[in-house]
């Protein structure tokens, strides 16, 4: 039960306060699950975000559900994802009618412009920290490279 609790308390939070898309959530996901608990080893973490990221949908909510997974089984899996998805969609819910309800206000654009460089800061941040601890060989560098000029 205390094990539920933990995660439901973690994916509230990270669903509440986790703005800027799933590359922004899994680095959050990442430093609570790996650096701050303790509950995933990096290579664990790393494992399971290759297997979330070849799935259709959204990879940081299949994350959290395989974090839940691996912490509590099934149940877990439920809670956590449950426990993530309520406030995002909640929160979206909320800022789409104060939109629509307030689009013409300049200071909304603001704002909005304002969040967008702290979100491209955590996913860069994240990419560093991942890439760091994931790429062993210069072959491994080279091939990440490619890949990002191409994209």
């Amino acid at each position: 039960m205390q094990r539920l609790t933990e995660l439901a308390q973690l994916f509230l939070r990270l669903g509440t306060v986790g703005f800027g898309g799933p590359q922004a959530h899994i680095a959050l996901q990442s430093d609570e699950v790996v650096t701050r608990r303790g509950w995933l080893t990096s290579e664990e973490f790393a494992q399971g975000l290759a297997v979330c990221e070849m799935l259709p949908g959204p990879a940081s909510t299949q994350m959290g559900i395989y974090i839940g997974y691996t912490r509590a089984g099934t149940i877990g899996a439920i809670v956590a994802g449950l426990s993530f998805i309520a406030p995002a969609f909640l929160i979206v819910v909320g800022l789409s009618w104060g939109y629509f309800r307030w689009q013409e206000v300049p200071q909304i654009d603001a704002l909005f412009l304002g969040i967008f460089p702290v979100v491209v800061a955590i996913v860069v941040a994240f990419c560093w920290k991942l890439s760091r601890k994931t790429i062993r060989h210069s072959a491994h560098g080279a091939i990440v490279i490619g890949a990002f000029g191409l994209a």
